[in-house]
């Protein structure tokens, strides 16, 4: 599967961000050893980068876009999940 992987949820894992940094470093892990295809958008710009990562994620065929602010994301297109629901709903 590949998704886009919000630039909060690598800053989880990077920085152990508690308490969501178990379920981000799992996320990761997957596509560390391959059974996920994670891209991570290089533009972070408050407003502006949700409209670009949400459309970076349509244009690379993201099926999901993994992130803890779900509610800033249009809910067409690709689904904005946290990283618990996508795990719940993938694995």
């Amino acid at each position: 599967m590949r998704v886009l992987v919000d630039t909060n949820v690598l800053l989880d894992v990077l920085g152990r961000g508690e308490p969501f940094w178990p379920d981000s470093a799992r996320v990761w892990t997957l596509a560390e050893i391959g059974r996920l295809d994670a891209w991570v958008s290089a533009i972070r710009f408050n407003n502006v980068y949700i409209v670009i990562q949400y459309f970076s994620a349509q244009h690379m065929g993201a099926e999901a876009i993994v992130t803890r602010n779900v509610g800033d994301f249009p809910r067409t297109g690709p689904s904005a999940l946290t990283p618990a629901e996508f795990l719940a709903a993938s694995l």
